[in-house]
């Protein structure tokens, strides 16, 4: 059974989430709800940016798709997170981020997969 793809879009928010929660509990950050949603929403636009063209990709759990929101995810929220929160943008934290999100973005996608076909 294959699932609408606003779930899928859920899914890659939620590793958007995942990621700032990780990201301040490893840095004993005590941030409080507003200031990991400060963290948190360069990165989620980034994520809605690349699912904004739905109809290009039929297929959500495609590594092309994958791709595309975590090329899109990185570079968006990066950029959102310097220049519209200014933020810093550390050359650890970009290395992090796009490691992180590339493992978690492939990562479901490659569990969902598997699944499906079983």
């Amino acid at each position: 059974m294959k699932l609408p793809r606003l779930k899928w879009v859920l899914f890659d928010l939620l590793v958007v989430v995942f990621f700032v929660v990780v990201g301040t509990r490893n840095h004993d950050d005590n941030t409080g709800l507003a200031a990991s949603i400060g963290v948190m929403l360069p990165f989620l636009i980034g994520t809605l940016i690349a699912w904004a063209p739905l109809k290009l990709e039929p297929d959500a759990l495609s590594n092309r798709m994958a791709t595309r929101v975590w090329i899109t995810t990185t570079l968006a929220g990066v950029l959102l997170r310097r220049f519209a929160w200014d933020r810093s943008t550390a050359g650890t934290f970009v290395v992090v981020a796009t490691a992180f999100l590339f493992a978690c973005f492939f990562g479901w996608r490659a569990i969902a997969r598997k699944l499906q076909k079983n």
